[in-house]
């Protein structure tokens, strides 16, 4: 699936952003759920996303602390799926 593979492309190699749940739905439109070990990881792969033409209309729900003994990031991103292009 070629959204798939642009947004995997948008992760760096060493784990530090994962996605925990990908929906897309037959209009393009999509969501990913994710954690990462800090905001600025983060940021990385949404400026990816959001750089990569084959996407419009990223953008970032939320970013919040995973949970109080955690020091991971969980986040959200809605995107529309163009295409190649």
């Amino acid at each position: 699936d070629a959204a798939l593979r642009e947004l995997t492309a948008a992760f760096p190699e060493e784990p530090r952003v994962w996605a925990t749940s990908l929906a897309l739905n037959e209009n393009g439109t999509g969501s990913l759920v994710g954690k990462a070990t800090s905001e600025a990881s983060f940021y990385e792969v949404l400026d990816k996303i959001r750089e990569n033409k084959t996407f419009s209309d990223v953008k970032m729900i939320n970013i919040r602390d995973a949970g109080r003994d955690s020091r991971e990031k969980e986040f959200a991103i809605n995107f529309k799926f163009q295409g190649e292009k």
